[in-house]
């Protein structure tokens, strides 16, 4: 019997999007059939460079899990745009987009060529509606990668600064 994958990886997008819904902690729990619900539902889009994923300040309802390529998160202050990180491959973002309607704090563009596969909220919603059990492990996971997160923010040094001055919680007492 032939394998689906040849020496350059998988053999459709198909199989290469679940490879990647599986590699994201926020899905890794999950079932197979809803894997595949969820990668039926998700659709690749290509980026030049330049092109603008989502602004800072839209509102946005669909997640992103870049493919191929590379995307800078960027942010302005109301002075000057700023590059704050570089995403590489498998970097997902948008995962409360999957929950609610978000407003957008920064700006995703393309460093070059790109592609990203994109799940729609409505889409994720309505296989949660079908599985009940993935929206328990889909928040479980989402907490836990809030929780990470916020471990290795307070164990910076900067932390202790605006800890003192604004008087910060943190989003894990939320």
């Amino acid at each position: 019997m032939n394998s689906p994958m040849d020496a350059n990886g998988p053999a459709c997008e198909f199989d290469q999007n679940l490879n990647m819904l599986r590699n994201i902690p926020l899905f890794a729990e999950l079932g197979i059939e809803p894997l595949k619900a969820l990668t039926y539902v998700c659709k690749n889009m290509r980026y030049r460079q330049g092109d603008i994923l989502f602004e800072q300040g839209m509102q946005d309802t669909q997640a992103y899990c870049l493919v191929s390529g590379n995307l800078e998160v960027r942010h302005f202050d109301g002075e000057r745009q700023a590059t704050l990180h570089q995403l590489e491959p498998g970097a997902f973002i948008g995962a409360l987009s999957l929950i609610t309607r978000t407003k957008r704090l920064f700006t995703l563009q393309a460093a070059g060529p790109a592609t990203c596969m994109i799940l729609p909220q409505r889409h994720f919603q309505s296989v949660v509606v079908k599985n009940p059990d993935v929206a328990g492990a889909f928040f479980k996971a989402l907490y836990q990668a809030m929780y990470r997160w916020e471990e290795q923010f307070i164990s910076r040094p900067a932390w202790r600064t605006l800890q003192e001055t604004d008087g910060y919680l943190g989003v894990t007492l939320l």
